[in-house]
Parts: structure tokens; sequence; C-alpha cells
């Protein structure tokens, strides 16, 4: 009896921790984010990439949606954008420029935080997320 209540608790405790890694490795999309020049901004700026991976299509009826927010050292073009405000938005690719310049005219340094909220697709289901993501800009 008693071993079989120990091997319950083993197997509750041991089950989920394997789901949550296989969940986590089997991501339908990846994320990038990279500082280049980004044509739509008049200064600096960063290009949010989410790409779909696998049978995934990005979900264009989604309403698509970018929050930032970064140090005080960094002022944002726009601190909200939609789908409509994508540099590229497909079923393979969506792209968003993350313009910012520096708030006391130094050189621009800083963390910038990011909450994408975005749908992916395949023929049977659509999964939707909420996804953190942080650059630093040195």
């Amino acid at each position: 009896m008693k071993h079989r209540a120990l091997l319950t608790v083993l197997i509750l405790l041991i089950v989920p921790m394997f789901a949550l890694s296989i969940q986590a490795e089997e991501r339908p999309f990846k994320i990038t984010v990279e500082n280049k020049k980004a044509a739509t901004c008049k200064k600096d700026g960063v290009r949010l990439t989410v790409k779909p991976t696998g049978v995934f299509k990005i979900n264009k009826e989604y309403p698509w949606k970018l929050t930032v927010k970064g140090d005080s050292t960094l002022s944002f073009a726009k601190g909200k954008l939609r789908k409509t405000d994508a540099v590229t938005f497909k079923e393979t690719l969506a792209e968003f420029d993350v313009c910012y310049s520096p708030a006391g005219g130094d050189a621009a340094k800083g963390k910038i935080e990011m909450l994408v909220k975005f749908s992916v697709c395949e023929k049977k289901r659509c999964l939707m997320f909420r996804e953190p993501v942080t650059y630093e800009i040195k």
C-alpha cells in the first residue's frame, strides 16, 4: 500500500514536468528581435519578428497587439502597435518595427520590454499567445 501511494505521488510530480518540457520544445512559432536601422523609423529601431513553425500559419483574423515600454532613457514613437502597423503581415511572417530615440539626447541605451499578443493556426485549431520579450540596447 505504501509503495502504491509513493508511486502515485511520483507520477503526479513527474508527468506534469514532462508535459511542460514537451510543450516548450514544440512551440509553433519563433520570435526574434534585431537591433537595426529600421526603414520605418526616423532614428533607431528594433524589428520584432514572429515566424510560425511547422504546419502553423499566422492568424490574420486575430487582433494582434504589441505593447512597448522601456527604461526612462528611451522614448518610443508608439506604445502600442496593431497588425495594421506591421511592416510585414502574411501567413508565414509578421514583422513590427519598434522605433525609439534617447530620451535625454544621449546615445540610446536601455531595456525595451514588449508584450506580443498573437495567434497562429493549423488546419483544425488556432492557438493564442501572450509572449513577453525583452531586448537590451547597449
